[in-house]
């Protein structure tokens, strides 16, 4: 992938021939053959909307894993990790931890948000909700914006209405009809 790993490598290997790109479209239309569909991948798409490690919804279309190489040496593939994540135990506790999370957010909206105030695109789930605590511990003022296509009950925008005046901000739905 790139060096940030914002944009997966896909690769198809098969008698001989190797098709790599960072777009899975362009590896399936350049096999001659039909791509086999994966039961693996699929039930992976299907469950959690993404697949996982090195699959795809294809059998013979692999994905680069995170921090890992490709070598071939004749007609096989070796995938090589080159980090291996650890967990290391902290040296603080699950209180100090959260006491420490807040407070780096708190310094973030600080940073991040003019005084004069911003508008935030909220949906009203986990990360709205914690912008606009962090927002409202660091003294900051946002307008409060969510979006639908239709003008129409909308749980999502009436959660984030919600979760705006509980922390004091305006909040104003915006329907794209």
């Amino acid at each position: 992938s790139d060096r940030f790993s914002s944009r997966p490598l896909f690769l198809q290997f098969q008698n001989g021939n190797l098709v790599v790109s960072s777009r899975l479209e362009a590896v399936i239309s350049s096999k001659p053959q039909a791509c086999r569909l994966s039961s693996q991948g699929m039930a992976e798409l299907i469950t959690y909307q993404r697949t996982v490690y090195d699959h795809t919804q294809y059998h013979d279309v692999h994905s680069l894993p995170a921090a890992a190489h490709w070598t071939f040496e004749g007609c096989k593939r070796q995938t090589r990790q080159t980090r291996n994540g650890s967990w290391n135990r902290p040296d603080f506790s699950e209180a100090e931890g959260g006491e420490r999370l807040a407070q780096a957010l708190t310094a973030a909206a600080t940073r991040r948000i003019p005084e004069g105030g911003a508008g935030m695109l909220m949906s009203g789930g986990l990360d709205s909700r914690l912008v606009l605590a962090a927002a409202r511990k660091a003294g900051r003022q946002l307008r409060c914006y969510s979006s639908s296509p239709v003008d129409s009950e909308n749980l999502e925008i009436s959660i984030a209405a919600r979760v705006a005046a509980t922390a004091g901000f305006p909040f104003e739905a915006i329907y794209n009809a």
